[in-house]
């Protein structure tokens, strides 16, 4: 459903033509968490229309994307269309609803973005429970993986050492498990490679201190308690009000065995004693939130409300 804009020029973004057509920017990230510290990158977050002439297919070109990132120094810059972003906060995506609850760190929002809002407690329901543990268990994965890098970094494989060997301009195998071995080794090798080089060198002297990520860690205990918050009262606070020990995991670590302890402790909690007894809807209201996305859509492209009557008898 994604990708990514690689010709455009980070230093130009405010010049795509997605960001002429948003009708809400936010500060994301540790900003709106309220974790970020005065070293802390800036996450800039919009959601935008289609343009007109995108719509109508008529513009002869291809850049219509429902998701693109740019980031420049010390920016990262992310934006959804507003149609994408519905779909996502429908299935009670993470970070598609941290857009309905903004409202600290809001840099613009217009009449459309004002009309969705009216409409926020129709978008919560239990949907959002598999996505949010979904996420919390995959980020745990990775953090466990990542640890095995730190614990047993793994050598550069070479094909030979599989059994490969060099003819004709490339290597061909006797025994085709050979190839398969390599292969796994390599996207290990490659993994690795890729997760040793990303990020900040300070955290990178944070996990060879403690092990393990603990930017991973902090992000899944945030999730954790957003899902929670959002069970018992149907909303999500930001900045979150358990800033202070994602910033203590963040910045000053915990014990890797104690880290994952607490994390099953807490996913164990939400799914047999708040999940049950939560009040928020088992589904969203689907229908009604679609009915506006087309509204919006129409306001938008000038069509009239008796023509979206109209062409919705036809689609039934």
């Amino acid at each position: 459903m994604s990708r990514f804009l690689r010709n455009v020029d980070p230093k130009n973004y405010q010049k795509h033509w997605s960001w002429k057509h948003r009708i809400l920017m936010y500060a994301g990230g540790s900003q709106l968490y309220g974790t970020a510290l005065p070293t802390s990158d800036a996450d800039l977050r919009y959601i935008y229309m289609m343009p007109v002439v995108e719509a109508l297919g008529v513009s002869g070109t291809s850049t219509i994307v429902p998701h693109f990132i740019e980031k420049e120094a010390g920016v990262d810059v992310a934006g959804h269309m507003l149609n994408h972003w519905v779909k996502l906060a429908l299935d009670g995506n993470p970070t598609a609803l941290e857009g309905l609850f903004c409202d600290s760190q809001v840099k613009f929002a217009n009449g459309y973005w004002e009309t969705v809002l009216q409409r926020r407690n129709e978008f919560v329901s239990k949907r959002a429970v598999h996505k949010f543990i979904g996420k919390a268990r995959s980020d745990l994965a990775r953090t466990k993986r990542h640890k095995s890098f730190v614990d047993n970094p793994p050598v550069k494989p070479m094909q030979e050492d599989f059994g490969g060997v060099f003819k004709d301009n490339h290597y061909v195998y006797g025994d085709p498990r050979g190839r398969e071995r390599y292969s796994k080794a390599k996207n290990d090798w490659d993994a690795y490679y890729f997760w040793a080089s990303e990020g900040s060198a300070e955290r990178r002297d944070l996990i060879r201190k403690f092990g393990y990520d603990l930017k991973d860690a902090s992000n899944i205990f945030r999730g954790l308690g957003e899902i929670s918050e959002l069970l018992q009262y149907g909303e999500i606070t930001y900045p979150r009000p358990d800033a202070n020990f994602l910033k203590s995991i963040r910045y000053e670590g915990m014990d890797f065995d104690r880290m994952l302890a607490l994390v099953d402790e807490t996913i164990y909690h939400i799914d047999n004693h708040i999940a049950p007894h939560s009040s928020i809807p088992e589904q969203p209201n689907e229908e009604s939130i679609i009915n506006m996305l087309m509204e919006l859509n129409a306001e938008w492209l000038g069509i009239s409300a008796d023509r979206v009557q109209e062409l919705m008898e036809l689609a039934s």
